[in-house]
């Protein structure tokens, strides 16, 4: 019987959740590309590209939940003479 519940009970904490901060960080490159129609003014550019990177501290979180709030995203936009395209990269560390 005491094999039973020692057994029980080390499954147990194996199983368990655990919390802690756990860390996200992440790298966003942003590209423009300047549109042929309609005509753009003599002499405009598109925006100069970006790369920012930067962590995210998620306080007390499961690695279940950590996992689910650091992913990869990817969007694409545009104005009236350029588009752009956002890829927000992001891993656990």
């Amino acid at each position: 019987m005491k094999k039973l519940v020692v057994m029980i009970a080390v499954l147990g904490l194996a199983f368990a959740s655990c919390n802690k901060d756990r860390v996200c960080s992440c790298k966003t490159v942003t590209v423009y590309k300047m549109k042929t129609s309609p005509t753009p003014p003599a002499g405009m550019t598109a925006p100069a590209g970006s790369v920012n990177d930067y962590s995210v501290t998620l306080a007390d979180a499961s690695l279940k939940t950590a996992n689910r709030a650091c992913i990869h995203t990817k969007s694409e936009g545009e104005s009236t003479y350029y588009t752009y395209t956002r890829d927000n990269n992001c891993s656990l560390q």
